[in-house]
């Protein structure tokens, strides 16, 4: 349901809660949906999702946190 409520709604307070409640729960949901983001438009998830990124050091995480460097 959270990852469903992240992919699907367009408002960011929607997007950031269901985020938080995923890494609270931190399951498969939660490191996969990562990948999606950190490329959200609103800037508050982008940060977010670059710090649980780093907590959880897969190396899968590197080119997508390299393409948000500027």
């Amino acid at each position: 349901v959270l990852k469903r409520a992240y992919l699907n709604d367009d408002s960011f307070n929607v997007r950031m809660n269901a985020l938080t409640l995923l890494a609270e729960i931190n399951n498969k949901d939660f490191k996969d949906i990562l990948t999606e983001s950190i490329y959200d438009p609103f800037e508050m998830v982008r940060r977010m999702t670059s710090k649980w990124m780093g907590k959880i050091g897969k190396s899968e995480y590197i080119p997508h946190l390299l393409s948000q460097y500027r």
